[in-house]
């Protein structure tokens, strides 16, 4: 397409391989029908199911008609809006950040503080804002129902481990103390936080008629010939970016929010991100967030994870049994993780990256144990493995994740006995 032609021309990639969205004023106003006529079925759907429930009928489907129509549009050859993002009040702050070079292509819109505008409605995937005192939030749209599991990339939150492996990456806010100092890594965390609101489960189907479709595209299979878009993973993308950025950091100093905001993501993403990625890249993302954030647990237990995963077993070792000291010093009120652990074991599937979360959850159980009861855990641990869906045919890691126990036990002995003497 000649539009994605121009973005790779400009060194950015465009958001997907989708048709992007038509200038035709003809192609718009057919795009309109079919949004408004898709709108109409979807209410007069929820009426007809609505009366059907009072007269003692049943529920075709869960959810909301727009939720199925939603999910059937993403199958849809409908076009795509890029990155929209709003600035309040744009002044030089503003220019520099939409002269800053970025890893996609960014439509940018003014709004005037203090004016009544629906920017969520208006389809902006973020909206930014910057203070007197330098202070940079960027807001992304959230609807009832649809909030992003983690409300602000530079707030910690609570260590568990669906805090260090979670599921979803998008975030509500995030809140930027200077964030003009660093610009480049600025402008990155903005295009994260906007194409990271894209999730389809942030998405109504009032946002995917708009353009906003959902991130990252997947082909979808079926008996009946679709339409196939080459999947371009521009989430991977700006992370290849944050970690060019992140390489610049001097281990030592202090980090400003925007590298810690990155070495967030990033590690969260080495950790978690379930597109096909390269082990190395995965590994040198991994590596490069805990220069920033070797002090917070989370991140050590992706690294550690990671390292694991790469077949690093002894730097995967070394880096979790760090983890373990640094929880149980650090995090003294954290919640039993038992069963987060339990469900890995039984619902995981079996690989490198399974056994890297596995011996990541070891370790932070670790952690929440008196020294008197990790012999016991240990005992249990062992009959768990045998009988672990995910450990199945992998004998060779029960003996790794037996010994991050053993090293342990046998360090946590040693304080004891040397407190002692």
């Amino acid at each position: 397409m000649e539009d994605t032609n121009t973005f790779r021309q400009a060194g950015v990639l465009p958001l997907s391989r989708r048709e992007p969205w038509p200038g035709s004023l003809v192609r718009r106003a057919t795009l309109a029908t079919s949004a408004m006529l898709l709108k109409l079925s979807a209410a007069s759907i929820d009426a007809c199911r609505g009366a059907g429930l009072r007269a003692g009928g049943h529920m075709m489907f869960p959810g909301s008609a727009a939720d199925a129509l939603g999910a059937w549009h993403d199958r849809q050859a409908w076009p795509e809006k890029p990155l929209r993002v709003g600035l309040v009040d744009p002044g030089h702050w503003a220019t520099v950040l939409a002269e800053t070079s970025g890893a996609t292509h960014v439509e940018w819109y003014a709004l005037a503080d203090g004016v009544a505008c629906d920017w969520v409605r208006e389809g902006l995937d973020a909206l930014v804002t910057h203070d007197a005192d330098g202070m940079l939030t960027i807001e992304t749209p959230e609807h009832a129902g649809r909030e992003a599991p983690w409300y602000d990339w530079n707030a910690p939150r609570p260590l568990s481990y669906p805090s260090v492996f979670p599921n979803r990456l998008d975030a509500a806010r995030v809140t930027l103390a200077e964030g003009m100092s660093d610009a480049a890594m600025t402008r990155l965390i903005i295009e994260a936080a906007g194409i990271l609101a894209r999730h389809p489960a942030r998405l109504t189907l009032h946002d995917r008629l708009i353009g906003r479709r959902p991130l990252p595209a997947t082909p979808e299979r079926s008996e009946r010939p679709v339409r196939f878009y080459p999947r371009a993973d521009v989430t991977t993308a700006i992370v290849g970016r944050m970690v060019e950025e992140l390489a610049r950091y001097r281990t030592g100093s202090v980090p400003t929010d925007a590298e810690r905001v990155a070495a967030r993501l990033v590690s969260a993403w080495a950790a978690t991100w379930s597109a096909d990625v390269d082990e190395e890249f995965r590994r040198l993302a991994a590596e490069a967030s805990m220069r920033v954030c070797a002090d917070e647990p989370e991140t050590l237990l992706r690294v550690g994870a990671v390292r694991l995963s790469g077949m690093d077993d002894e730097a995967g070792l070394e880096v979790l049994l760090r983890a373990e000291r640094v929880v149980r010093r650090r995090e003294p009120s954290i919640t039993d993780q038992v069963p987060f652990l339990a469900g890995e074991l039984d619902a995981g599937t079996p690989g490198p990256r399974t056994t890297g979360r596995i011996a990541a959850g070891i370790s932070l159980v670790a952690a929440t144990l008196p020294d008197d009861k990790l012999a016991y855990f240990r005992d249990d641990l062992t009959d768990d493995l045998r009988h672990a869906n995910a450990l199945v045919g992998r004998d060779q890691d029960h003996t790794l994740l037996l010994s991050l126990v053993r090293q342990i036990i046998e360090f946590r002995t040693k304080v004891a006995t040397a407190a002692a003497a």
